[in-house]
This record gives C-alpha cells, structure tokens and sequence, in this order.
C-alpha cells in the first residue's frame, strides 16, 4: 500500500508564497467571483504549498492568492507538504483541477 502524503495547516503570510505566472495550469481571468466569495466566506479551500528556501512554493490555489491579494489579506490557509517528490508536486496541481466541476445554486 502505497504511504498517504501527509501535509500540516498553517495561516502563511502572502508574501511568504513564491509565485510565477507560470505556475499556473489554468488562465486567471475575471476574478471578481471569487473576490466577491471571498469577501463574504473567507478561503474556504486552503491554498497548497511546499517549502523551499525562501518561503513557500504555491502548487495549487493561484487563483485564490491572486483574489486574496487584491483584498489586501496579510495570509492564506495552506496545507503545507513537506519532502515531496517532483512528481508529487506536479500531480498535486493538475488532480486538483481536473477533479473540478462548474456548479451552480440549485
């Protein structure tokens, strides 16, 4: 049986989280949704990331740093990983997305 990847939570401060552009697998359009979602709930999902030096590397959730940049939060939840792999970290990214579904309000 393969070992589970085990991650801890943490509140990290925004400008701790490395980011790229080119982290991204998905394009940032119009943010206001979210922003708006944010405003009113908070980040619900946490962020992903993986230390490295210097901070945090950001493997899933840019969408929701960029939104939580605009409302001038100081920090994100985030599951932390530690030691992974790089396969790991580029799975990470891509079944976070792909598992995705656009809903809408009953």
């Amino acid at each position: 049986m393969k070992n589970e990847q085990k991650y801890t939570f943490k509140m990290i401060k925004l400008d701790d989280i490395l980011k790229t552009d080119d982290m991204n697998i998905r394009k940032v359009n119009d943010l206001s949704d979210l922003i708006a979602s944010i405003k009113e709930h908070g980040i619900i999902n946490p962020v992903t990331v993986t230390p490295i030096s210097g901070g945090y590397k950001l493997l899933a959730g840019f969408r929701r740093c960029r939104a939580a940049l605009r409302l001038n939060m100081e920090k994100v939840p985030c599951h932390v990983y530690d030691n992974i792999d790089e396969k790991t970290e580029k799975e990470i990214p891509i079944t976070e997305n792909i598992s995705r579904m656009d809903m809408t309000i009953a």
